[in-house]
Protein backbone atom coordinates (compact mmCIF):
# COMPACT_ATOMS: atom_id res chain seq x y z
CA UNK A 1 0.00 0.00 0.00
CA UNK A 2 3.34 2.83 0.42
CA UNK A 3 4.00 2.13 -2.41
CA UNK A 4 0.16 2.45 -4.31
CA UNK A 5 0.89 -0.78 -5.76
CA UNK A 6 -1.88 -3.49 -7.14
CA UNK A 7 -5.58 -3.99 -6.18
CA UNK A 8 -5.95 -5.76 -2.40
CA UNK A 9 -8.46 -5.75 0.06
CA UNK A 10 -6.86 -2.26 1.57
CA UNK A 11 -8.00 -0.91 -1.59
CA UNK A 12 -11.41 -2.61 -1.75
CA UNK A 13 -12.46 -2.25 1.85
CA UNK A 14 -13.60 1.26 2.91
CA UNK A 15 -12.10 2.51 5.42
CA UNK A 16 -9.76 -0.31 6.09
CA UNK A 17 -6.44 1.60 5.94
CA UNK A 18 -7.54 2.91 9.12
CA UNK A 19 -7.87 -0.17 10.60
CA UNK A 20 -5.00 -2.36 9.29
CA UNK A 21 -2.76 -3.59 6.35
CA UNK A 22 -2.46 -6.88 5.00
CA UNK A 23 -0.43 -8.41 7.32
CA UNK A 24 -2.73 -7.44 10.08
CA UNK A 25 -5.63 -9.39 7.48
CA UNK A 26 -3.48 -12.35 7.26
CA UNK A 27 -2.99 -12.29 10.26
CA UNK A 28 -6.73 -12.40 11.19
CA UNK A 29 -7.54 -15.86 9.00
CA UNK A 30 -5.65 -18.07 11.48
CA UNK A 31 -5.89 -20.47 12.40
CA UNK A 32 -7.57 -21.35 9.54
CA UNK A 33 -5.47 -22.37 6.71
CA UNK A 34 -3.94 -19.88 4.24
CA UNK A 35 -1.55 -20.12 1.43
CA UNK A 36 0.45 -16.68 0.06
CA UNK A 37 1.52 -16.91 -3.53
CA UNK A 38 4.47 -14.60 -4.43
CA UNK A 39 6.91 -13.58 -6.94
CA UNK A 40 10.47 -12.51 -6.44
CA UNK A 41 9.99 -10.06 -9.11
CA UNK A 42 6.25 -9.41 -8.91
CA UNK A 43 5.93 -5.62 -8.33
CA UNK A 44 2.35 -6.34 -6.38
CA UNK A 45 4.21 -8.89 -3.78
CA UNK A 46 7.52 -6.86 -3.25
CA UNK A 47 5.99 -7.34 0.53
CA UNK A 48 4.97 -10.68 0.56
CA UNK A 49 8.28 -12.46 2.66
CA UNK A 50 7.31 -9.63 5.45
CA UNK A 51 3.05 -9.97 5.14
CA UNK A 52 4.31 -13.99 5.70
CA UNK A 53 6.33 -13.38 8.37
CA UNK A 54 4.28 -10.96 10.29
CA UNK A 55 1.06 -13.47 9.47
CA UNK A 56 3.71 -16.56 11.31
CA UNK A 57 3.83 -14.52 13.81
CA UNK A 58 0.25 -14.48 14.50
CA UNK A 59 -0.04 -18.31 13.15
CA UNK A 60 2.70 -19.60 15.92
CA UNK A 61 0.31 -17.72 18.50
CA UNK A 62 -2.69 -19.59 17.58
CA UNK A 63 -0.83 -22.73 17.59
CA UNK A 64 -1.36 -23.35 13.98
CA UNK A 65 1.47 -22.54 12.55
CA UNK A 66 1.62 -25.45 9.68
CA UNK A 67 -1.98 -24.04 8.62
CA UNK A 68 0.03 -20.67 6.89
CA UNK A 69 2.08 -21.49 3.85
CA UNK A 70 3.94 -18.77 1.59
CA UNK A 71 4.81 -19.86 -2.08
CA UNK A 72 7.72 -17.88 -3.41
CA UNK A 73 8.56 -18.15 -7.43
CA UNK A 74 11.07 -17.09 -9.17
CA UNK A 75 9.71 -14.37 -12.06
CA UNK A 76 7.27 -11.60 -12.20
CA UNK A 77 3.93 -11.33 -11.95
CA UNK A 78 1.82 -13.95 -13.50
CA UNK A 79 -0.31 -17.40 -13.43
CA UNK A 80 2.23 -20.21 -14.32
CA UNK A 81 1.63 -23.66 -14.95
CA UNK A 82 4.14 -24.49 -12.09
CA UNK A 83 2.07 -21.66 -9.97
CA UNK A 84 -1.59 -23.23 -10.76
CA UNK A 85 -0.26 -26.83 -10.08
CA UNK A 86 1.05 -25.20 -6.23
CA UNK A 87 -2.41 -23.59 -5.30
CA UNK A 88 -4.35 -26.68 -6.73
CA UNK A 89 -2.53 -29.12 -4.79
CA UNK A 90 -2.79 -26.95 -1.68
CA UNK A 91 -6.69 -26.65 -2.37
CA UNK A 92 -6.58 -30.23 -2.96
CA UNK A 93 -5.09 -31.28 0.30
CA UNK A 94 -6.90 -28.81 2.39
CA UNK A 95 -10.63 -30.28 0.86
CA UNK A 96 -9.04 -34.32 1.73
CA UNK A 97 -9.07 -34.96 -2.60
Amino acid sequence: MERGTGIEATQVVPGILELCDLDDIAGLVAPRPLLLCSATEDKYSHDAPAIADAAAAVYRSAAAPEALSHARFEGAHGLTEERFSVIVDWLASRLGA
